[in-house]
């Protein structure tokens, strides 16, 4: 289990941006630079010696305005393996920012709770 605060002031991932002539998608600008921060700062929180959980996962996030704390835990396997897919809006930024970095991959996470403060 690791319990964690990081300084990051909330921000919604952007939707992905496309590039008529190439048929190309990019994250926007403001949502890469949040990505990186929240990334930079979970390590800084975490050490060195810190490897990303590899197995099912539940995650509780806490949102302040200028930070937000982050409970991993390790969980049951969910049983379903149609229901995949990523944390929405707020969750979403966070989910891809520390994907590879706390966790292998973001579809290990089998529940999460967001809450606003």
């Amino acid at each position: 289990m690791i319990d964690v605060t990081v300084p990051w002031t909330p921000h919604a991932k952007g939707r992905p941006r496309f590039v008529k002539a190439t048929g190309t998608a990019y994250t926007p600008p403001k949502t890469r630079e949040a990505e990186n921060a929240i990334r930079a700062a979970f390590l800084e929180a975490v050490g060195d010696n810190f490897t990303p959980f590899d197995s099912p996962i539940c995650i509780e996030v806490e949102l302040g305005d200028s930070e937000f704390r982050l409970v991993i835990r390790e969980c049951e396997p969910h049983t379903n393996r149609k229901l995949r897919g990523d944390i929405d809006n707020y969750m979403k930024t966070i989910g891809d920012a520390l994907n590879k970095v706390a966790w292998v991959d973001d579809r290990q996470i089998r529940e999460s709770k967001v809450v606003k403060r």
